[in-house]
């Protein structure tokens, strides 16, 4: 079993939770590292000073724990219950980094734009899937963090980041816009998608919904980009209330 890489080094880009047996590190493994990472920056004398020193590390952490974790997690389903503790732990972690690094490191999205929204269209996307696990009540040991507990830490990390957004002044190292500008363009785009789910008919399911492109609802006709992290998917015609909800419930809170 491979070992987790040192915390000056890049995060790990498979691991067992999600790449299947055989194919990373084992999900124990990525966890210690994790906690290793927030360890050694969140714990030294000047966190806010110790995240940008190490700016290209955290911007491609980020990226790896939105894409590989927070976009890996299941929506509920009955049989699912009591088998998930690795990827409830582990997204319970990952939910304990964005808050800090949000705080401390608007740098980071001012030099990685594409990281600003892939982070938000990552969380709203969690959100919706962790809202369909708030009710239910998991097995497993008494310290296994509980997968009811995801969405209000998901939607606080998420109306966390939004409001750091609005309240920035920094400038984008592209495009040069004020990040509220970025939070403008996320704001209108899920309203977009919010009007255009529930008002107009839907093509089958499972429904891909695409931000920050048109049109938002991608069909088999649709070119996207599939690793752009910009997509948020929806099995069934249960979910689109839930994300309409959670979308408008995340909007209000931030604002």
């Amino acid at each position: 079993m491979a070992t987790a890489p040192s915390s000056s080094l890049s995060y790990p880009q498979t691991f067992q939770t999600v790449a299947g047996p055989g194919k990373g590190i084992s999900p124990k493994a990525f966890r210690d590292f994790l906690n290793e990472t927030v360890n050694q920056d969140f714990l030294s004398n000047n966190p806010t000073q110790a995240v940008r020193d190490n700016k290209e590390k955290w911007i491609a952490l980020l990226h790896g724990l939105s894409k590989e974790i927070l976009g890996h997690f299941p929506y509920f389903e009955p049989e699912l219950a009591g088998t998930i503790n690795e990827k409830i732990a582990l997204a319970h972690i990952s939910l304990d980094i964005f808050p800090n690094v949000i705080q401390r490191a608007e740098t980071l999205y001012s030099d990685a734009e594409d990281l600003t929204k892939v982070l938000f269209v990552k969380l709203l996307g969690f959100c919706t899937c962790a809202e369909t696990w708030a009710n239910v009540i998991t097995d497993g040991q008494d310290e296994t963090p509980s997968a009811s507990a995801l969405y209000p830490k998901a939607s606080a990390s998420l109306v966390c980041y939004l409001r750091a957004l609005g309240n920035s002044l920094r400038y984008g190292r592209r495009q040069r816009l004020p990040l509220w500008k970025a939070l403008d363009e996320i704001l209108r785009a899920s309203l977009d998608i919010c009007e255009e789910i529930t008002t107009n008919p839907l093509p089958s399911f499972p429904l891909r919904i695409q931000f920050f492109t048109t049109p938002h609802i991608v069909t088999d006709e649709t070119t996207i980009d599939e690793q752009s992290g910009l997509c948020v998917t929806l099995p069934t015609d249960r979910q689109v209330s839930v994300f309409s909800s959670v979308t408008m419930e995340v909007i209000s809170n931030a604002l």
